[in-house]
């Protein structure tokens, strides 16, 4: 979608240098700014004005931010975060495409693997469907002769194969991995196949040299193993440098709070890059249109407890997304 510019002026190779660089300043905070700027409202921003190139149509682009200081719990939901997974993963490598330089890029991969019906029920994909048509089963005639009588159709379940994306940073001379980067899916974080492919992948990457960086953006399922396991964080970010296993870095917060800035290592002799997840998510959020997709009325999939529950209840009720 082409963004609008507020003045909506200027030649085409000047509106697509000021894309480059309003893209570029969602990677980073060096200018204290988020390129879809917030307005007065805290839920809403308008922007009117013309394309590219002085195009010959204008048109208003509505936005609707999320109403959370950082991980918005709403788009944990199962039919809502393999979206927000897939727009992670493409805004990630762009942000640090940007960033790294030229001797490294940073590659999309991806594995796959079988879960069993059983396991998607879990994370509350539902398998089976039963349309009733309204028959009963056979019936007898008056004169006790069985008929036929109209069959249900069923879904008979079945095994679904899942595909995980996660990045690579590579060098470019040498090809090889220098840091991956996963974002947990709910299949990662529930015993079955799902965590075992990638407790084994995980295991290979750290007794490698390559680092590792372990994105945990779901409150639900079972944390991966780490020494010693905090209490009950909602959220982190693992970072495993090649460098110094075991010990690793752990960043851990919570719905109340913003989303740390965390390292990305590279190789040594190179400074670490800088990522910005918060504003990585937010402009994930903004594009995909969460903020008018998401019904923040009821409870986030899995529910808020405790104070949180008031808390959340509190801050929707202020950002207009919940009645008073």
């Amino acid at each position: 979608m082409a963004r609008v510019f507020r003045d909506g002026t200027g030649t085409a190779a000047e509106v697509i240098e000021r894309r480059r660089s309003t893209l570029r300043k969602v990677c980073s905070r060096t200018d204290g700014r988020f390129y879809r700027r917030r307005a007065q409202s805290p839920t809403a921003t308008t922007w009117t004005g013309r394309g590219a190139g002085r195009a010959a149509f204008g048109y208003t682009w509505i936005e609707m931010h999320s109403p959370f200081p950082g991980m918005d719990p709403y788009i944990e939901h199962p039919e809502i975060w393999p979206d927000v997974h897939h727009g992670l993963i493409g805004e990630l490598r762009y942000c640090l495409s940007e960033a790294i330089g030229a001797r490294y890029y940073v590659a999309v991969e991806q594995r796959s693997y079988v879960l069993q019906p059983q396991e998607l029920l879990l994370v509350g994909r539902p398998d089976v469907a039963v349309v009733d048509t309204g028959a009963r089963g056979a019936q007898e005639s008056s004169g006790g002769t069985a008929v036929a009588a109209r069959p249900r159709t069923v879904t008979v379940p079945g095994p679904e194969e899942v595909r995980e994306r996660y990045l690579e940073v590579r060098g470019v001379s040498s090809g090889n991995v220098v840091t991956v980067i996963e974002i947990l899916s709910p299949w990662n974080k529930r015993r079955g196949s799902g965590r075992d492919a990638y407790l084994g992948k995980r295991g290979q990457i750290l007794w490698t040299r390559t680092s590792l960086i372990e994105i945990d953006l779901l409150r639900g399922g079972e944390r991966l193993p780490i020494v010693p396991q905090p209490e009950a964080p909602d959220y982190s970010i693992l970072i495993a440098r090649g460098d110094r296993r075991p010990r690793a870095d752990l960043f851990s917060f919570g719905i109340r709070e913003t989303i740390p800035l965390f390292p990305v290592p590279l190789a040594e002799g190179d400074r670490d890059v800088e990522a910005d997840l918060g504003r990585i998510l937010a402009s994930v959020y903004d594009r995909a249109r969460y903020g008018i997709r998401v019904d923040y009325r009821g409870e986030p999939v899995p529910p808020f407890e405790g104070e949180d529950a008031r808390w959340a209840d509190r801050l929707l009720r202020e950002a207009g997304r919940r009645p008073h």
